[in-house]
């Protein structure tokens, strides 16, 4: 199957949406005559580089009804159209639109904010990667979302290759101070997972930064099939879907792990391995999360609440009570599943890092020793009753106070299978 695809690059006017909204509308008409069927635009296509969360909220407002409009265009023009806008639903995320003919509308927010322009200040983090599925011609075509500063993080691109989607598109606002690292990371993001990737970048400067453009269409092996130069312009290209296979007919890299990634038992780990394992990550910039608990029937309310731990930092460290330490808090009778079934359970989520299990009845020494960044306990819990919140906040963390999103336990599961 062939695939007309097409990138626009250009220079947004600052904080005017309606004026770019303009550019983009002749720039979908233009494309349609051509015969593209999928048109990518640059990030925050509609008011350019944004400096503060008040400008955020307004123009995350002043883009909806121009959402209106381009869904109405490309629903009369018969194109997918892909790139950002501010989006405000709770917080601000910056969020990468596909519309298209017959009410297509999907979206991915961005996951990685660029701390060098303070977009963590600004936006809100997007938690979920996302494989959009199109249809062209009758055949499905699918498409994985990045957003500028995702691209430098090779997981998230793996991830959606292992999905199966057959094009990357990528929406940018990327400097040109770092113009060779874009160009290395397109060819390195389509070689490393045989397919096709599609980068609209802005150009000019904004807000005081010059970007580079540089927008390209790169195939599976790695040649460039387009690319502009630092000028507004439109590139238009022909791909054949199919090159895909005959790229990993020879040999096939974009296949998820296999074996070695499934030895969860090496997540458990005695207190002096996991402290050199530890410091090691933190020389490499990373920040710990720690939690504990006895965690005796595994059940949906763990799951949520070790899930949202992991988000709040870089690698998760489950404390886990010994059967020893059980049975002195909770009784003779508990606990009902032995600290090595236990800990086997707890390592096998992908949200869990690493499982220590501790003697003691609370987790004071094993917290003093592995000095984490970030110390969680659920919601319910008083902070000045967390056992080791006053050393974290002594030593520069921070305590975290998770909701649980489902209201069950184990005693009550427990008090369900005796009365059943």
């Amino acid at each position: 199957m062939k695939l007309k695809v097409g990138l626009f690059q250009f220079d947004p006017s600052h904080l005017q949406p309606e004026k770019n909204f303009q550019v983009v509308k002749d720039a979908i008409k233009r494309a349609e005559r051509k015969g593209v069927r999928l048109l990518v635009l640059p990030e925050l296509w509609t008011c350019g580089l944004l400096e503060t969360s008040e400008q955020a909220k307004q123009q995350a407002l002043s883009s909806r009804p121009i959402l209106n409009e381009v869904r109405s265009l490309c629903n009369k023009n018969h194109v997918f159209v892909a790139g950002t806008m501010p989006e405000k639903d709770g917080p601000v995320f910056n969020t990468l639109y596909i519309t298209g003919p017959e009410n297509f509308f999907q979206k991915y927010r961005k996951i990685h904010l660029f701390p060098l322009l303070n977009e963590e200040k600004i936006f809100a983090p997007g938690e979920q990667a996302r494989d959009i599925w199109i249809s062209i011609n009758g055949q499905e075509v699918g498409l994985g979302c990045l957003i500028c500063f995702d691209l430098r993080f090779s997981e998230l691109a793996r991830y959606l290759a292992f999905k199966g989607v057959d094009i990357i598109i990528c929406s940018a606002m990327w400097p040109k101070a770092r113009q060779e690292h874009f160009m290395a990371f397109l060819k390195t993001r389509a070689m490393e997972n045989q397919c096709f990737l599609m980068a609209a970048n802005a150009c000019g400067t904004i807000s005081g930064v010059q970007f580079a453009g540089c927008s390209s269409i790169i195939a599976p092996n790695g040649q460039i099939l387009a690319s502009c130069t630092s000028d507004p312009a439109m590139v238009i290209q022909d791909i054949e879907i199919e090159r895909i296979q005959k790229t990993r007919a020879s040999f096939f890299t974009a296949r998820p792990p296999s074996k070695w990634a499934f030895h969860h038992e090496d997540k458990i780990m005695g207190i002096d391995e996991l402290r050199i394992v530890s410091a090691r990550r933190k020389r490499a910039g990373q920040k710990m999360v720690f939690t504990n608990g006895c965690f005796d029937i595994l059940h949906a309310g763990h799951i949520s609440y070790l899930r949202k731990a992991r988000l709040l930092g870089d690698y998760l460290i489950v404390g886990l009570n010994s059967d020893l330490s059980v049975r002195a808090i909770k009784g003779k009778h508990r606990p009902i599943n032995p600290e090595g079934h236990r800990a086997a359970l707890l390592s096998g989520l992908s949200f869990v890092d690493y499982v220590v299990i501790f003697q003691e009845e609370t987790p004071e020494k094993l917290i003093e020793r592995l000095l984490p960044d970030i110390l969680v306990k659920g919601a319910d819990w008083d902070i000045d009753k967390i056992v080791g919140a006053d050393f974290v906040r002594s030593m520069g963390g921070r305590v975290e106070r998770v909701e649980f999103e489902v209201n069950t336990s184990t005693t009550s599961i427990i008090k369900k299978i005796k009365n059943d």
